[in-house]
């Protein structure tokens, strides 16, 4: 498990990304300081766009109202042409139909854009066959901001044409949206983003029923974001990341992400962790993810860096590079339910104590599959790592390369629990770190089988005893107890 001293590089590399990020939004953070409660709503029932999701199997239907408010491009202006930049004709329809209080229908074929800014609501409704397109060298096709809503349905953006930024701080969203009460970005398309391809900041609202693929560096960036609901999105082949939501600085998101199904995320910038993951946390609390199917992702299908009173549950996680799901450094209050792990460096970890990180419980989860991969110091192929008041029930864990259950990390052991877990194929059942300073744990009613050793001893990653199932003398501060070894 990465209980080492390299996580610290991770924290280091994750803060200096953050600080590095396109104008990292003093107003934004302001607007925000103080914690809000995520909505009940939770992504069903009517929606203030006339959108609603059909409870069940998630599918967005858009009501009638929002057809009938719709107003034809070609009456703004704006017709197709592949061949000339339309910026200032498609921000004068835009700004055209805001004035008349309706959306504008995008006319089907191209209209080729790039850099268009504006200040007031937006609403566009694509056609079947519309697509934007952003144009050679522009940073980025459409930015929205300081208003009260921008709202796309259907919309399709390619943005081949857009400039590439020099490193992935730097980088642009191929759609920014900034400052905006409420959003709905719904069954959009954006592909071929030489940067983020949604990039939100300062925003609440909803994007749901999304395909984001062939990304270069994030598909959606939610940056000091409140209560966002971000459901039922495709998202496949991106440079560095899937969906990121994140905090300035550590206070309640309340974002639900939910039902999304992401494939294929690279790590290109490199580093330690802060990139290559399918959902990735940071400093945001109150954040539930929760029904997704992450598969191919370099580093973590689900990670929280420093979330407080993250859920993460419910969530299928195949072929991870690195720890499958992983809660780290300053967190507070995990709950880790009901996940299927399969095949990955290492399954669940809840580390860091010497950060500061503590409170968890994980319960129910599958975990199979734990092998480690040679060049990531630390991942030994153990299916789920605790360190500090935690507990660890009803889990199974099969085939691990390593150890089953790792209890602590040196002295960073406290106040644990491992009862009624099953372990097999595994050569350790569980790993209990039995050096000086190390805290209370129990091991209690779980079931070995095909297992070398039930329960063993550790300093570190060196196993510094026998067997302690059954033995008669057993470290002070640990309690065995009704477990059972075939």
């Amino acid at each position: 498990m990465t209980h080492k001293d390299r996580q610290g590089c991770t924290r280091r590399a994750a803060l200096g990304a953050l600080a590095g990020l396109p104008a990292l939004a003093t107003t934004a953070g302001q607007a925000l300081g103080q914690e809000q409660g995520a909505r009940p709503r939770a992504g069903y029932g009517p929606d203030d766009m006339g959108l609603r999701v059909e409870a069940g199997n998630g599918r967005l239907l858009a009501a009638r109202g929002v057809e009938a408010r719709a107003v034809p491009a070609h009456e703004l202006g704006l017709l197709p042409d592949r061949l000339r930049d339309q910026s200032q004709e498609l921000e004068r329809a835009i700004r055209r139909a805001a004035e008349l209080g309706m959306a504008l229908r995008l006319p089907p074929g191209d209209v080729v854009a790039g850099d268009v800014e504006l200040r007031q609501p937006v609403r566009l409704v694509g056609d079947a066959d519309s697509r934007l397109v952003c144009r050679a060298g522009a940073r980025r096709l459409l930015r929205v901001r300081g208003t009260a809503r921008c709202e796309l349905l259907g919309v399709r953006i390619d943005g081949a044409g857009q400039q590439r930024a020099m490193g992935q701080e730097q980088a642009d969203g191929l759609l920014m949206l900034e400052d905006i009460a409420s959003v709905r970005v719904v069954d959009c398309i954006i592909e071929q983003a030489r940067g983020h391809g949604l990039f939100l900041r300062g925003c609440g609202g909803l994007l749901v029923g999304n395909r984001l693929r062939d990304v270069a560096e994030t598909a959606l960036f939610a940056l000091d974001c409140q209560a966002l609901e971000i459901t039922h999105n495709d998202i496949m082949h991106c440079g560095n990341g899937g969906i990121l939501v994140w905090q300035s600085v550590k206070r309640h998101d309340g974002a639900l992400v939910a039902r999304n199904r992401i494939r294929r995320i690279r790590a290109d910038a490199g580093g330690t962790g802060q990139n290559g993951n399918g959902i990735n946390v940071f400093r945001g609390g109150g954040v539930r993810v929760v029904d997704n199917d992450i598969a191919e992702c370099a580093y973590s299908s689900v990670r929280d860096n420093s979330g407080d009173e993250v859920v993460i549950a419910r969530n299928i996680c195949r072929r991870s590079g690195e720890v499958a799901i992983f809660v780290e450094f300053t967190f507070e209050r995990a709950l880790v339910a009901g996940n299927l792990v399969e095949g990955a460096t290492a399954g669940i970890s809840v580390t860091n104590m010497k950060e500061g990180g503590r409170l968890a419980t994980v319960t129910g989860n599958i975990v199979r599959d734990l092998i480690p991969v040679r060049g990531l110091p630390g991942e030994e192929g153990y299916g789920i790592g605790v360190e500090a008041d935690s507990t660890v029930t009803g889990n199974v864990v099969e085939r691990a390369a390593k150890y089953g259950i790792a209890l602590g990390w040196g002295k960073y052991l406290r106040n644990v629990t491992a009862t009624g877990n099953v372990v097999r194929q595994s050569p350790v059942g569980v790993a209990v770190s039995v050096v000086k300073g190390a805290g209370r744990a129990v091991i209690s009613a779980n079931v070995f089988d095909e297992v070398r050793i039930a329960v063993a001893g550790y300093d570190h990653a060196r196993r510094v005893t026998g067997e302690l199932l059954g033995a008669r003398r057993a470290p002070r501060h640990v309690l065995i107890n009704a477990n059972s070894k075939g």
